[in-house]
């Protein structure tokens, strides 16, 4: 139930990226009906996976950098990320 929550709200590291492969080993899901627009999350990934998009809520924008720290989802005040390793 909370990946469809997360999908259903927003981005997910699940996508797609060139030619339909996920280059990540983790996937992200972001549920912006949750997502306050704060940008903690934004300024603690080290790796500058997230930005905002054109409404003002976080998203993915360099998925495939994500190293699985999972800094981004401790930050989140709202508890609106979520990271997960995917299996092998």
């Amino acid at each position: 139930m909370r990946k469809e929550t997360l999908a259903a709200g927003g981005a997910s590291a699940l996508g797609k990226t060139r030619r339909g492969f996920c280059m990540s080993k983790y996937s992200i899901g972001i549920n912006k009906k949750w997502c306050k627009s704060c940008g903690i999350c934004i300024d603690f990934c080290p790796k500058n996976v997230l930005g905002f998009d054109e409404d003002g809520k976080v998203t993915l924008v360099n998925e495939e950098d994500c190293i699985g720290c999972e800094m981004c989802e401790r930050r989140c005040p709202d508890y609106a990320i979520k990271v997960e390793g995917k299996a092998k």
